[in-house]
């Protein structure tokens, strides 16, 4: 399905993780069904395929290589979920390699990396760029029944932003957008970009060590740069306006949460595509800095199984609530799988979308088991890239609601985070008759989710309104932060309250700082100098902390100090040349247990695709057997090409009346034997052929052909030598008979 922007026919802007199935759809009155979704491989130019694989703990690189070496995968240099790798493979290799890495002990798992694209192919048909406040045409913050895109709707039926704002407006909370970038110079939202205070912008150093030099503004996971504000064709521009757009600014509309911000995570390219790859690594990125809500308008259809890579990221931050859209198909979810939203992950919020009568949006997707909840999706006016407004529709435009709901209730005071803060939104859901038995609550209100949470800014325990500092934690009696040893620390937060400490380096996490803390290392119980954060042996005496598998735990302490021996061949892992195949040791001529190698390249004989060495002429004869290994030759002479052979040892002897031609020849084959007489008469000479026939030879073995009598005369006999289809040189021995 197309994602509509307000126009006479089908429109999109889209998402999708294995199809073309769009987010938002086209106006109501307009709505089409499209067949359903059909999956595809994500097949790059070159014909090739990602996958995505997870390793177990403690592989080495060699065992990886080796695996990766038996799929037929070539590893790409790309960045995604910790603990797992992206690499490459033939097209007509996939299932295959699949199969052959699920069977691999050295694999978690293994799965298609999806390919996810956006697109909008027809410009919307009306877009405003007054700059005049249009507060009113934004019916989801408050429905009065007004008309909005020539559709009228009914009062009520939105999601009570408008009475939330009294309580909360989101300062101080930053919903990480993953879509297609955004357009940061849009005046109403440049304001409201999100920024790294622990990364200094251009110095070209990954000053907060995670891994992303320089992203002090968002990151582009497409272009893997820190970049963030390439706007495609404005999708993720119209998704943080419906989050953060400033308000009472004069200017254009305002956001559900106008007080908080967003920051932007590129991973559409502006083809319009991208990989899953790339947004679970945003996932990751978004929840490692501690953003608590990450809005993702994306998603696709999936087969039955979950996608072990998105549920990975996820997992990995619970306090991070990832709101996520529900599809455009608008089918049931249980028949027609969309992912993220129906990945069994309890900080997952899934959304659908409805219109302004309370109705689900007809292109929407739905399921009392998938869709968590309802949120305005039709007709959302919002920024467009380039300036002014535009309309869309689809759950692209409900999801941002739900993120903004969320903004407000964290800085409104609520410590709710992830699946808590779902269950908020879930519980206070407005349970409206058009929607019932579509989703697991309701449409969304935001008002009632902020009703439940004390209004305490600052979370300090004391009501904002006796509080003198209310935007200030402190458990003083006013509510005020003091700070006795003048670092700048509050005395509730300082880890070292009597000894300056402005850092707060507490390496132990023991609560107490480093400047304070004795052992800032940790305790070291066993004695042996080396605290317990550091000790890969922290309970027995390991001075030197040797750890051969370097499995982080210490020799004296490991019960496998060579790793496991995950084969049982009786090699353990840091010495085994074959680790996932048995490859028992032999004993050697001098008596020494080694396992089978015959070609020394350390890959076992077992696991080795050329145990006998590699075969750089191509000749079809391995290394260990080529005695000729740089030209190419048959297997039966030893891989060395065949010379034309020759004689070497020739004679013309008489016993007794009889003669006979002997010959040496260093090749098997035969001799053609030629006897010519000289005949002279009147005093002209010419040669007459007496004889020629082939004598078979055997290499370095003399042959002899008997001549019989020869009539007196003058005569030449050539022994000329012929072996695998080459003639040697010729040998010329005389004779005189009678």
């Amino acid at each position: 399905m197309k994602e509509g922007v307000a126009s006479t026919g089908p429109c999109r802007l889209v998402l999708p993780f294995l199809s073309a199935l769009s987010l938002c759809s086209v106006a109501p009155s307009d709505a089409v069904a499209l067949p359903g979704p059909v999956e595809r491989p994500s097949v790059q130019s070159g014909g090739s395929v990602r996958i995505i694989v997870a390793r177990k703990a403690g592989v080495r690189a060699a065992a990886r290589t080796l695996s990766r070496r038996r799929a037929g995968l070539t590893l790409l240099n790309e960045r995604s979920v910790p603990g797992t790798e992206v690499d490459s493979v033939p097209a007509d290799r996939v299932a295959a390699a699949l199969n052959e890495l699920r069977a691999d002990p050295t694999v978690r798992w293994a799965e298609r990396d999806v390919v996810v694209s956006t697109q909008s192919e027809m410009p919307p048909v009306f877009r405003v760029l007054s700059n005049d406040p249009l507060i009113g045409s934004q019916w989801a913050l408050s429905n009065t029944r007004q008309t909005v895109n020539s559709i009228a709707g009914k009062a009520g039926a939105d999601a009570s932003f408008r009475y939330a704002w009294n309580l909360a407006g989101g300062t101080g909370i930053t919903v990480a957008v993953v879509d297609g970038g955004l357009d940061t110079v849009q005046s109403d939202i440049f304001s409201r970009l999100a920024s790294n205070p622990a990364e200094i912008a251009g110095n070209g150093i990954d000053d907060d060590n995670n891994g992303y030099v320089d992203d002090s503004a968002g990151w582009d996971f497409v272009s893997n740069d820190n970049d963030a504000s390439v706007a495609t064709e404005g999708h993720g521009t119209h998704v943080a306006g419906i989050i953060a757009a400033r308000r009472n600014n004069r200017n254009g509309i305002s956001g559900a949460a106008p007080l908080a911000k967003v920051l932007p995570l590129r991973v559409v390219g502006s083809d319009g595509k991208g990989n899953l790859s790339a947004v679970a690594a945003a996932f990751d990125y978004a929840g490692s800095m501690g953003i608590p809500i990450v809005n993702a308008s994306l998603g696709g259809p999936t087969g039955d199984a979950d996608s072990k890579l998105v549920l990975a990221a996820v997992n990995r931050h619970p306090n991070t609530l990832f709101v996520v859209a529900a599809g455009n198909a608008g089918a049931n979810l249980a028949n027609q799988p969309f992912t993220p939203c129906i990945e069994p992950a309890a900080n997952i919020l899934c959304v659908a979308a409805s219109d302004q009568t309370d109705q689900r949006l007809g292109t929407s997707n739905w399921s009392p088991s998938f869709a968590d909840i309802f949120a305005p999706g039709a007709n959302i006016l919002s920024l467009s890239a380039g300036g002014g407004t535009e309309y869309r529709s689809g759950t692209s435009m409900a999801t941002p609601f739900v993120s903004a709901a969320a903004a407000l209730l964290i800085s409104g005071g609520s410590t709710a985070r992830g699946s808590e803060l779902k269950s908020i939104l879930l519980d206070t859901a407005d349970r409206v008759s058009g929607l019932s038995g579509l989703s697991a609550s309701g449409r969304l209100n935001a008002l009632k989710a902020m009703l439940t949470t004390v209004r305490d800014g600052d979370s300090d325990g004391l009501a904002d309104a006796a509080d003198g500092c209310p935007d200030q934690y402190s458990t003083s009696d006013d509510g005020c932060p003091t700070d006795a040893d003048g670092d700048g620390v509050s005395d509730d937060f300082d880890n070292c309250g009597n000894r300056k400490n402005a850092d707060q380096a507490d390496d132990d996490r023991d609560g107490v700082g480093n400047v304070c803390d004795a052992t800032p290392r940790g305790p070291d119980p066993d004695r042996d100098g080396v605290g317990v954060m550091d000790d890969n042996c922290p309970l027995v005496v390991n001075f030197l902390q040797q750890d051969s598998d370097r499995d982080g735990i210490g020799n004296v302490c490991d019960p496998t100090p060579l790793g496991p021996d995950d084969d049982n061949d009786g090699v353990p892992l840091v010495d085994d040349n074959c680790p996932s195949v048995a490859n028992p040791p032999v004993e050697s001529e001098h008596g020494v247990l080694l396992q089978p190698d015959l070609d020394g390249d350390h890959i076992g004989d077992a696991c080795d695709p050329t145990p006998r060495g590699l075969d750089p002429d191509l000749d079809g004869v391995p290394a260990l057997d080529d005695r000729c290994p740089t030209k190419a030759g048959p297997a039966d002479n030893y891989g060395c090409p065949y010379v034309a052979p020759k004689v070497t040892k020739a004679a013309v002897v008489k016993r007794g009346k009889r003669w006979s031609a002997e010959a040496t020849v260093d090749s098997a084959g035969s001799v053609r034997v030629l006897v010519v007489s000289n005949v002279c008469a009147k005093g002209r000479c010419r040669k007459v052929q007496i004889l020629s026939k082939d004598l078979p030879v055997t290499a370095g073995k003399p042959a002899a052909l008997d001549l019989g009598a020869l009539k007196p005369g003058a005569y030449d006999v050539s022994l000329t030598p012929k072996a695998h289809g080459l003639v040697g040189a010729t040998v010329t021995k005389s004779a005189k008979g009678g």
